[in-house]
């Protein structure tokens, strides 16, 4: 039988997360407790363990998407279960997507949430920032150095 994997309430004051990248492909196997999806919120950056083993049969918001708590995210299904792709994409994933907010948060390199807050702050696009962590994830120290270099003036000929 099918299971719908959603995106949980993590705290009272949680409204939405935002899909930072998917740990599995659709068709791929999956087991009980094993991490599907990275998910972020304005508080945390954490991982989303599948609710059921089996095939990963849809992947319904992109990485990227920002979709409010108890969208469905993906479907898992029995190995050989026919699960039928829901018509569309959350309407929030689509409008999120489009919004000039989600350009920040569509960057395809992992970032820390504090960076990608700060970065926001300043209105600086995090694909114009080079990521020195792990994989060239974006530290809050990249994000940083990237505002201080902006706001100084080139030195005078």
């Amino acid at each position: 039988m099918a299971v719908e994997i959603v995106l949980p309430q993590w705290g009272m004051e949680m409204q939405d997360g935002t899909v930072v990248g998917w740990l599995k492909q659709e068709g791929g196997p999956i087991r009980e407790g094993e991490p599907l999806v990275e998910i972020e919120t304005e508080k945390i950056e954490t991982e989303l363990e599948s609710i059921a083993s089996g095939i990963v049969a849809h992947i319904l918001v992109p990485e990227g998407a920002t979709v409010p708590i108890r969208t469905v995210l993906a479907i898992v299904a029995e190995p050989g279960e026919e699960v039928p792709r829901p018509a569309a994409a959350p309407a929030a994933a689509k409008a999120a997507a489009a919004s000039p907010a989600a350009a920040v948060n569509s960057v395809s390199v992992q970032v820390v949430p504090a960076a990608r807050r700060l970065a926001k702050q300043h209105g600086l696009e995090l694909a114009q920032v080079q990521g020195t962590g792990p994989n060239g994830r974006i530290l809050l120290a990249d994000v940083e150095s990237a505002i201080q270099s902006a706001s100084t003036p080139p030195p005078k000929p």
